[in-house]
Parts: structure tokens; sequence; C-alpha cells
């Protein structure tokens, strides 16, 4: 356990727990680390779900699938962030989306059922990692909703100029790298990875963009 606690420090679900509490909040919730090589499921679309999750290093792409084998990414997931807890505060028996490893991804996992009881718990370490999960909870539905603000921009190149300029926190002339590749990307906006590389050419021949892989610059916003 003492291998991943010090990766623990940054962690929102976390917050304000001392080191020793925290120890004893991960023994009590049945913590395990899990490693994930690149496009491994952490569990699939209509899976149980009896964990929640902690991503240690690595990413992990939340998704779901058509009848027709198309993918829309609802989110991608960092360092820190959490994994399957929305779903078990909401009572679903089974995942309503895949989680899959976008690169090299170790995770720690916790007992569903025993982060939930957290609510009522006997400690206030177990009171305070209850209020940290529904904070986390918010938060994803925040980036949900920005998505749903993406996805209803009119065209490919609205769509992709919203993105980008969210992702540089509204900055022109500073350096981003997304959580996409070209694919990811396309499937996290709701278009064709072909539309999309065309737009991609176009903002950078019009000079509003710079781009190698999935770093990005912007040089205007108002194109």
């Amino acid at each position: 356990m003492k291998n991943f606690l010090p990766e623990l420090e940054g962690c929102p679900l976390f917050e304000g727990i001392a080191p020793l509490e925290r120890a004893r909040l991960l023994e009590h919730l049945r913590a395990a680390e899990l490693t994930l090589p690149k496009g491994k499921a952490l569990f699939h679309e209509g899976d149980p779900l009896p964990f929640a999750g902690v991503l240690l290093s690595g990413s992990v792409h939340l998704f779901r699938g058509d009848s027709a084998g198309k993918r829309s990414v609802l989110l991608s997931l960092e360092p820190g962030e959490t994994l399957g807890d929305a779903y078990l505060c909401a009572g679903l028996r089974a995942a309503p989306a895949s989680a899959v490893a976008a690169r090299g991804s170790r995770l720690l996992t916790l007992s569903g059922e025993r982060l939930l009881a957290c609510c009522d718990g006997d400690s206030p370490a177990q009171r305070r990692v209850f209020r940290n999960l529904s904070r986390g909870i918010a938060r994803k539905n925040l980036l949900l909703n920005k998505k749903i603000y993406f996805l209803t921009r009119r065209t490919t190149r609205e769509k992709l100029m919203a993105y980008l300029l969210d992702q540089a926190g509204g900055r022109t002339g500073e350096e981003f790298v997304i959580p996409y590749d070209r694919q990811a990307l396309a499937d996290y906006l709701g278009v064709e990875r072909s539309a999309m590389s065309v737009e991609i050419g176009r903002l950078r021949r019009d000079g509003a963009i710079e781009c190698t892989g999935s770093c990005f610059r912007i040089l205007r916003a108002d194109i």
C-alpha cells in the first residue's frame, strides 16, 4: 500500500485527510492496485460495477458504443481522478459506459459498497472522503455540460475551436496538450475523423492554430 500512498497526495478524493488517516481509510476501503496496458478495458458497458477507481498514472477514456460500432467518448480521466463513482452513487448495477486505458495506466480500486457507506461512517476521514466524492461527481457533471456545449456548435470547425479554446483556458499563443489523439477527439466531438482533419488543416492555413499531434497553440480566436 505504501507504494502508491505518495501518489494520492494531490488526489481530490483524499483532500483534507492526513496521511495516517488516509492509510487506515485505504485499508477500510480494501484498496488494491491494478495495472492496465494501453487498450485494456477496466470494464465494459453492461458489466457489473462493484468498485470505484482512482487513476494513479496514465489516462483512461470513458466511452459508449452503438450498434454500428461507432464510439462516443464521454470523458478523458487523468491521474488523481476517480471513475465508476458516479455510477455507484446513482445506484446502477451495471456500467452504462466502457472504461479503456488510452495509454499504460495504474489504478487503485476501492470497494464500492464501503465507499458509499462512508456517508454515515464512524470516522471524520470516512465522512470527509464521501464529501470529496460528491464534489468530484459534481465536477464531472460540469465537464459533461461543457461537452454538450461543444456538441451543440453547428459546424465541425465551431466544435473544434470551442473545444480548443476551452483547453487553452481562453488564451492565445500558449502551447497546450489535449488528452486525445485524432480519432478519440473526433469521437469526443461527435464528428467524422476525416472531416475534422480537413478542418484542422484549414485552421492551420488560416493562421488560427498551430499543432503537432496532440500539441496545439491557438494563434487567433476570432475566426
